[in-house]
């Protein structure tokens, strides 16, 4: 029998089926489960025992493809991840995309995302959901010390509180973000760096169309992003 972990999704809990697994999934922007062998394993993926879930609601997050992200043999390593991230918006505000790099403490790639954002954003709305969708996808795969690197010198201030949030459209994006940091991890920094650092994930956030997330796992990555 099979467990699935949602970990990102309508309600987040343990399924016993695909089929109720995928009711909280489909659809969902963003959404990440993971299928395990165990119960003890799927809890263990949401941070310890909880009850089981009851029926999904009826309300829909907006459409896009869904993803399993990680194999199963991958394991998260003892000390400091590195995130990068980087949000695109062609027309600013335009189509909009959002790319993550992840790599673990030997700097070895781990995970490289990209996704489609849907409505038009201007860029800095397009950087912090990029931003938040790293910071999710981190967590869910059990990363309790990260450093994130981001080249909008905005966010990296409003984040760490040098710089008010002030714009409507940024300030629920950024208590978002702030309450993940804050709630999923250990210990959480935000680094600034130049644009030509940030090269992986800026590629990632502009190589998307409508309709499309890409997910690719280390191991498929070798050759392309060491």
């Amino acid at each position: 029998m099979k467990y699935y972990a949602v970990v990102v999704g309508r309600k987040v809990g343990v399924y016993e089926s695909w089929e109720a697994c995928n009711e909280q999934i489909r659809g969902y922007r963003g959404a990440h489960y993971r299928a395990c062998r165990t119960l003890a394993e799927a809890e263990a993926l949401l941070g310890g025992s909880m009850a089981r879930p009851p029926a999904p609601e009826s309300s829909a997050s907006p459409a896009t493809c869904v993803a399993e992200t990680m194999p199963a043999d991958v394991k998260c390593r003892d000390g400091v991840y590195t995130l990068f991230t980087d949000g695109a918006s062609r027309g600013n505000p335009g189509p909009s995309g959002a790319g993550c790099v992840l790599r673990d403490p030997s700097g070895r790639t781990v995970e490289s995302y990209a996704e489609y954002l849907g409505d038009p954003c201007t860029n800095n709305v397009a950087e912090y959901k990029a931003f938040v969708l790293g910071l999710r996808r981190a967590a869910a795969l059990g990363v309790k010390k990260l450093e994130v690197c981001v080249d909008s010198q905005l966010l990296q201030r409003q984040v760490t509180g040098l710089y008010r949030v002030r714009d409507d459209k940024l300030l629920p994006l950024y208590l978002e973000a702030v309450d993940i940091m804050a709630a999923r991890f250990v210990a959480c920094s935000v680094r600034h760096v130049p644009r030509e650092q940030n090269g992986l994930a800026d590629a990632q956030s502009n190589r998307v169309r409508p309709g499309l997330l890409c997910v690719f796992p280390f191991r498929f990555l070798r050759g392309a992003l060491l």
